[in-house]
């Protein structure tokens, strides 16, 4: 299995050996999704959450989720990971490749993880019993769904196939296949991204660059795993 803590400790170290590059990409990160965090903001207020409320869990989702503003740093790490030569035009050159590519699977996250969110109040607020229920299933659901999240921008850039139908797929198989690892690394990177809302200096310089890099290096530590495999199942 994994270790999910190594990952976490080598993305802490990541941004510790690239300081100056992860803190200009996460002001820019950080920039680019102000126009994202109001967006979905205003969705979430649709579906009259108080703006105390609603802004702070959308800028949670533009930290764990597929921001297509974090296409960059993904780029940027996953070269970084792989001990190839890594230089700041990384960062604009994946966003300029993948970022239509990245709202397209934002707005796809954002949609799903709202249906979701409807059926889970629905049947938590449903007068029989039996449907009730059927809540924790859809609590499972989006558990699973917010663990596929953390994947998604690192396979964008990782797979030589965009298609967003297979990005998903693939995110499906790694958050179920990985399902102890996954629960671990959305737990301390949902901590992270929590504590950095609140200190607000966290979120300006290393927030967003720590997160997207742990999701970098769990995707491609999974990989890893299953060529290893490979290997070993090969004549």
């Amino acid at each position: 299995m994994v270790n999910p803590f190594v990952i976490i400790w080598r993305g802490i170290a990541d941004v510790y050996n690239e300081l100056f590059p992860m803190v200009g990409m996460n002001l820019l990160w950080l920039i680019i999704s102000i126009p994202i965090v109001g967006v979905i903001t205003l969705v979430l207020a649709i579906f009259r959450l108080p703006g105390e409320v609603a802004f702070p869990l959308a800028l949670l989702f533009a930290i764990l989720g597929p921001n297509p503003a974090a296409v960059g740093i993904h780029t940027y790490v996953n070269q970084l990971a792989k001990d190839e030569r890594v230089e700041f035009e990384l960062f604009w050159s994946g966003l300029k490749q993948l970022g239509p590519r990245g709202v397209l699977l934002l707005a796809v996250a954002v949609v799903v993880t709202l249906l979701l969110a409807v059926n889970l109040v629905f049947y938590l607020n449903s007068s029989v019993r039996i449907l009730q229920y059927l809540a924790i299933l859809w609590l499972y659901v989006m558990l699973l769904w917010f663990m596929m999240m953390l994947y998604m921008n690192p396979l964008l850039v990782e797979q030589q196939t965009k298609s967003i139908r297979l990005i998903i797929r693939n995110a499906f198989v790694l958050a179920l296949d990985n399902i102890v690892p996954s629960i671990i690394l959305l737990i301390v990177l949902v901590v992270v991204s929590a504590v950095s809302i609140a200190i607000t200096l966290l979120i300006a310089l290393v927030s967003g660059a720590l997160v997207a890099d742990v999701q970098t290096r769990a995707v491609l530590a999974y990989l890893e795993k299953y060529e290893r495999r490979a290997a070993k199942q090969a004549p």
